[in-house]
C-alpha cells in the first residue's frame, strides 16, 4: 500500500463516499491568509499541537512532573509557573509503573494542587495493570504491532 493511497486502499468503495482530501494552497495565498493565533494548552510552555520532552536521570521526578502537568491541563489549573487557560481532555499513557503506585502519586499530587479527582471526566489513564494482555514488549517490533 502506498502512503498516498493509504485511505483509499483501506476503505472499500462505496458509491457516494466522500474521501477526505488534503488542501494545498500556493505560498502567496498561504502567507496572506488570516489564521487564528495558536492556543496555549499550558502557558507559556505547551502550545496546541506542541510537544514537551522531559528528560532526566532516573529518580529525578519526571513522572511527578508529567502527572502534575496532566492534572493542571485537565483541571484548567496551574503547575510550577505554568497555567492552563482552560480545562482540556488529557490521556496519560504509562508503560511501566504499577497501578497502585500511580494511584498513590496521583492522589498525592492532586491534594498538593487542590485538584478534585472526583470530577474525572477530563483525565484518562492507560497503565499496564489495566490491560488484558501485557505480554507485549514495546521494545520489540512484534510488541509494537509492526509486523
Amino acid at each position: 500500500m502506498s502512503p498516498l493511497n493509504a485511505l483509499t486502499d483501506t476503505v472499500p468503495y462505496q458509491p457516494g463516499l466522500q474521501v477526505p482530501r488534503l488542501n494545498a494552497v500556493d505560498v502567496g495565498t498561504f502567507i496572506s491568509m488570516k489564521l487564528p493565533p495558536r492556543e496555549m494548552v499550558l502557558s507559556p510552555i505547551l502550545p496546541a499541537q506542541g510537544l514537551i520532552m522531559a528528560y532526566a536521570p532516573r529518580g529525578i521526578g519526571k513522572t511527578y512532573f508529567a502527572l502534575s502537568v496532566a492534572l493542571a491541563v485537565a483541571s484548567g489549573g496551574s503547575v510550577l509557573r505554568y497555567t492552563a487557560p482552560e480545562p482540556r481532555k488529557v490521556l496519560y499513557v504509562d508503560g511501566e509503573m504499577p497501578g497502585n503506585v500511580m494511584q498513590e502519586r496521583l492522589s498525592f499530587i492532586a491534594r498538593g494542587m487542590s485538584v478534585d479527582l472526583k470530577q474525572p471526566e477530563n483525565l484518562h489513564i492507560i497503565t499496564p495493570d489495566l490491560q488484558p494482555d501485557m505480554s507485549a514488549n514495546i521494545g520489540t517490533t512484534d510488541g509494537r504491532g509492526c509486523h
